[in-house]
């Protein structure tokens, strides 16, 4: 599902990167009844990722081309600009 939305995001320069910890996060939030299948992982991706970056994308904290990590603030997602990591030959 994260793989259809970065399809999605390419086509608008944007590119998601997400931290392990938020796998695991929405996956612990939305997967305790597994009787409704994929649909409320599919529900929490649209709201606290899609809704949360769009919103966030509309009032400018965050750019809108390149690379935007998603992480885990205090049992929260969060987003930021991806920072290149530099590495000395």
């Amino acid at each position: 599902m994260i793989g259809q939305l970065n399809e999605g995001l390419a086509q608008r320069g944007i590119a998601l990167t997400m931290k392990d910890e938020v796998y695991r996060w929405l996956i612990e939030t939305t997967c305790a009844d597994r009787s409704y299948g994929a649909r409320p992982l599919r529900r929490a991706i649209q709201k606290h990722i899609e809704d949360a970056l769009s919103e966030s994308l509309i009032l400018g904290t965050l750019p809108r081309q390149g690379e935007i990590e998603i992480f885990l603030d205090q049992e929260r997602l969060a987003f930021r600009e991806a920072m290149e990591i530099n590495t000395l030959p």
